[in-house]
């Protein structure tokens, strides 16, 4: 009975250490490779845009009513290249796309399509769920505090949406982030 167990440990063990190394010793059905060996596939996509009109709290009600301020993206306007880049006559529109899938994380600044002010077209995973992020910012401007007094700001507004490839994405719902001083 002793040679028995110590022939099973002998033999069994590495046996077990192996199987463990080697992930587990099966295939585990249902779950993505979320390290270095996850591949994501991109494919375009169309990115529509859509005007977002409440205006947020401590806005100046004389500019209340052209939420974002004009010009904007869709008013054909380009974007700033970055956030700082003319910040009294631009806006800045920045879509990021990210993805567990092999750290996948790219940026892209507003760039519309030819003859459509609200639509843009970026690459995005086809094979994997992604995050995509919508960052506004609207140019600097009297477009806070009151008549008698306004204050210089720029406002945040932002989207986000977690999904799966399609061959046109709507973002239509936009939260007020902030307004920054200017």
């Amino acid at each position: 009975m002793r040679i028995l167990k110590k022939l099973l440990i002998l033999t069994l063990v590495p046996a077990l250490t192996f199987m463990l190394m080697s992930g587990g010793g099966g295939k585990k059905e249902g779950k993505a490779d979320l390290g270095n060996g996850c591949n994501v596939v991109e494919k375009n996509t169309t990115l529509v845009l859509y005007p977002f009109y409440t205006p947020p709290t401590g806005r100046n009600t004389a500019w209340g009513a052209t939420i974002p301020a004009v010009p904007s993206l869709w008013t054909g306007a380009q974007s700033a290249t970055s956030l700082y880049d003319n910040p009294s006559t631009k806006y800045y529109c920045v879509v990021t796309v990210t993805s567990t899938c092999g750290d996948y994380n790219k940026s892209y600044t507003w760039n519309a399509v030819s003859g459509s002010n609200n639509t843009m077209t970026v690459p995005v995973p086809e094979n994997v769920q992604f995050r995509l992020s919508v960052e506004y910012w609207e140019q600097c401007g009297p477009y806070w505090g009151s008549n008698s007094s306004p204050s210089y700001k720029r406002g945040l507004w932002f989207s986000e949406t977690n999904q799966g490839y399609s061959t046109t994405i709507s973002i239509s719902n936009w939260l007020f982030l902030r307004s920054e001083n200017c």
